[in-house]
């Protein structure tokens, strides 16, 4: 009696532990991801992370390289850019939604380039991890 309570007291720990080791994941994944990313026109740096139990909230910059931010600021547009990204991570592996961050100096810029409705500003990824 005393092993099937601890083994079902051990199944419930590994399942309440999950999100905490997927959460980990996935912040690994962000990280490295963004530290390895490589283009002569952008550089992408994480500006937080933020994990909780099932869910994270990342911020990652994009600028425009030096070589590249004359031609931006001449039509007018920023050279730094911000993407919000909700991460999910639980039982069943990690996903996550970027949305591209537009404040009041930005809104204006999209609506130019990307019309009233705007660029489908939101992108889902899903990281395949099989829990």
């Amino acid at each position: 009696m005393l092993k099937k309570v601890g083994a079902v007291g051990g199944a419930i720990a590994i399942a309440l532990c999950w999100p905490f080791a997927t959460g980990q994941i996935g912040e690994q994944i962000y990280l490295d991801t963004v530290g390895k990313y490589e283009n002569p026109y952008l550089t992408i740096s994480s500006e937080s992370y933020d994990r909780g139990y099932l869910n994270s909230d990342a911020v990652s910059r994009i600028e425009i390289k030096e070589d590249w931010k004359s031609v931006f600021d001449e039509e007018g547009l920023p050279t730094v850019w911000y993407v919000h990204h909700k991460v999910s991570h639980g039982f069943m592996g990690v996903t996550s939604t970027s949305e591209l961050v537009l404040n009041e100096d930005l809104q204006p810029v999209a609506d130019k380039l990307w019309g009233r409705r705007g660029l489908a500003d939101q992108f889902y990824n899903d990281h395949g991890i099989d829990t």
